[in-house]
């Protein structure tokens, strides 16, 4: 059958895979590779969408995954193989890409969170665009009413890195953008 064809070629390529994850010595690089193979292997079985996409499409998306060293479909949330139709696609979590911005040794700290629309009414979160944008979001601790939880209430999101050489990087999404990212997507 198909499944049975695609998972002997995933188990095929750990060769590959090795030599896209790599290893501070030969045996770690063939443990790290079968067991790559092995995620691969399940997050294939568990997903009858992920069967039904071309094979190439699947073994392409999981050595991207290999490349980047991020496990596919695992409760880590690193990386997700998203079926589109009959192709498979690798989507990054976001925890992969945090894991990503530190490997590359180019981010000091990183912060990313939710504003909901009590914090603006409250004055908790105040947002400055332009050439030195800067974001001061307050967190009450001893009166989290603000921090309602509710899906509906959260107005945009936001992330904010500091890079080795000091400089900050800020990002403010409004949540137009992000349900529409949601609605291209398919996902939440």
């Amino acid at each position: 059958t198909v499944p049975e064809s695609t998972e002997n070629n995933i188990m095929k390529m750990k060769a590959q895979f090795g030599l896209a994850i790599g290893g501070a010595t030969p045996q770690e690089q063939q443990r790290r590779a079968e067991r790559f193979a092995r995620v691969c292997v399940t997050a294939f079985r568990k997903s009858p969408q992920l069967q039904r996409c071309n094979p190439a499409s699947i073994l392409g998306a999981m050595m991207e995954c290999a490349q980047l060293d991020l496990e596919p479909n695992t409760p880590s949330g690193l990386a997700y193989l998203i079926p589109y139709g009959r192709d498979c696609t690798l989507q990054i979590g976001y925890r992969g890409l945090l894991q990503l911005m530190y490997r590359s040794g180019a981010i000091a700290s990183f912060n990313a969170d939710v504003v909901y629309r009590q914090e603006i009414e409250a004055g908790l979160f105040t947002y400055t665009s332009g050439i030195r944008p800067s974001i001061e979001h307050r967190i009450d601790l001893l009166d989290g009413s603000a921090r309602t939880g509710n899906p509906a209430d959260i107005v945009a999101a936001y992330a904010c890195a500091v890079l080795k050489s000091g400089e900050p990087v800020i990002r403010v999404v409004p949540r137009r953008d992000i349900d529409k990212a949601m609605a291209m997507s398919g996902g939440k």
